[in-house]
């Protein structure tokens, strides 16, 4: 039986952090911020304007909860290494996050460049999580 008590809080606050990072560098003209906005049609001033409190507020909350949520799973399955969680992250976001984004990109129209580029970032960011909580013990 999952018992939330097992749960190291410290390696979810330092897995969301990293999904933060994560995000904040394939959203960034490092990697991926102008492909992306202009096939939104949108300009990265306009967008950075707009309450990006609100938005890093909710990054965050969505950060913990997908760490915590990743890391019961982790428990659940006894994954104890960092490639055992690293392959955890990597199929719930094969069953969960690419089947169900492409479905809605299908659906609306979507390029697929777009749906690579929004897709990449939470698989990049699973692998890393799943890592992290499967070695941080």
């Amino acid at each position: 039986m999952l018992s939330a008590a097992a749960i190291n809080i410290w390696a979810v606050v330092g897995a969301a952090v990293a999904n933060m990072v994560i995000g904040a560098l394939w959203y960034s003209p490092l990697l991926f911020a102008n492909p992306w906005s202009d096939m939104l049609g949108r300009d990265l001033k306009e967008m950075r304007s707009r309450s990006a409190i609100q938005g890093y507020i909710a990054a965050a909350v969505a950060s913990l909860i997908m760490s915590y949520v990743l890391a019961l799973v982790i428990e659940t399955v006894q994954a104890r290494d960092a490639i055992s969680g690293a392959t955890i992250g990597f199929w719930l976001w094969v069953g969960f996050v690419a089947t169900t984004t492409m479905v809605d990109y299908v659906f609306a129209g979507h390029r697929k460049k777009l749906y690579l580029i929004n897709v990449g970032y939470p698989l990049a960011a699973l692998l890393v999580m799943g890592a992290m909580l499967g070695a941080w013990k």
